[in-house]
């Protein structure tokens, strides 16, 4: 059976955020009627994309030029797109989840997926917005937040790695941009442990979707399988997916004590769908935080419960 693997990917571009980039852009030309550059085999655009990058078909340096050029665009530009990468950004979950195509390749797990990837080059991110900057088109303030973090010496690290990578950008574009690095705190260990991690974060964004799951140790993927029955035998008095759990407000209210002990100025949010729900909102507000993050039909939602919120404080 033919394979490729995301360490084949690696051998034609730098590091695995780069090559979601990549594999992400080449997936939305080949959605727009771009040819293909392989055997289509009945493969999903994804599962060809990869298969392009990984076998040398597609030039690396045409298609980073195309994102850029898409990041660049104006926001009403970019919305006739929004339907096609909702999809690959679906699809492009299941990256390292050894997913197998239609025609027996298979895209299997990096074995460097958990080591801290070495930059050869700047990420595209950055290298938008220096274009963004030198053509004195309207830019963006960035908060660049790493994921997952469970330890002070893994926020450091990966902190260093960016400043380091925007420190090059910065210096071979002849620009300067403000850039905020944070963190979110979606593990029960990194709230217990934000003072640390505050030593290195200017802002924590709690992703309470998978706090409350790694709290639960439950998959919100599955959960509507069992949870009515949680829910009817008043295991829960409410979907913990749907507002914040008491014992992840305790785990919230912890990393925020820590954190504002440890650096004074830290920004605090939340970003997932407890950002549209009234009640979490209420909590978020009593507990100091500074912002919401959600998805977009929540907006008017949150902006009110956060309006009626100050009104009670």
């Amino acid at each position: 059976m033919a394979r490729i693997t995301v360490e084949d990917c690696l051998e034609k571009v730098d590091n695995q955020y780069d090559l979601v980039l990549l594999a992400k852009e080449r997936t939305v030309q080949l959605n727009a009627g771009a040819p293909i550059q392989v055997e289509e085999d009945n493969d999903k655009r994804t599962i060809i994309s990869l298969r392009e990058i990984g076998d040398g078909k597609i030039d690396v340096k045409e298609v980073e030029a195309s994102a850029i050029k898409r990041l660049r665009k104006e926001p009403d530009e970019v919305e006739e797109q929004e339907e096609i990468e909702e999809e690959t950004n679906d699809e492009f979950e299941n990256l390292y989840k050894g997913q197998v195509s239609k025609s027996g390749v298979a895209i299997l797990p990096s074995k460097r997926t958990r080591r801290v990837p070495e930059v050869k080059k700047p990420s595209l991110a950055d290298e938008a917005l220096s274009e963004l900057k030198k053509n004195k088109q309207k830019s963006a303030f960035p908060e660049i937040m790493i994921p997952l973090v469970s330890t002070e010496a893994e926020i450091k690290i990966m902190k260093d790695l960016v400043i380091n990578t925007a420190k090059k950008v910065q210096d071979e574009n002849g620009i300067k941009i403000e850039f905020l690095v944070g963190t979110m705190i979606e593990l029960p260990r990194a709230a217990i442990k934000a003072k640390d991690i505050a030593k290195h974060a200017e802002f924590f964004s709690f992703g309470t979707n998978d706090l409350t799951q790694t709290t639960f140790g439950i998959s919100r993927d599955d959960s509507g399988k069992f949870l009515n029955d949680y829910i009817e035998n008043k295991i829960f008095t409410i979907d913990p997916f749907v507002s914040i759990d008491e014992g992840v407000k305790d785990l919230v209210e912890i990393a925020v004590a820590k954190g504002k002990k440890q650096n004074k100025k830290i920004k605090l949010g939340i970003c997932g769908e407890h950002g549209g729900d009234p009640e979490s909102i209420f909590f978020c507000s009593k507990v100091g935080l500074n912002y919401v993050s959600c998805s977009p039909y929540r907006v008017p939602i949150a902006r009110l419960a956060a309006a009626q919120a100050e009104i009670k404080k």
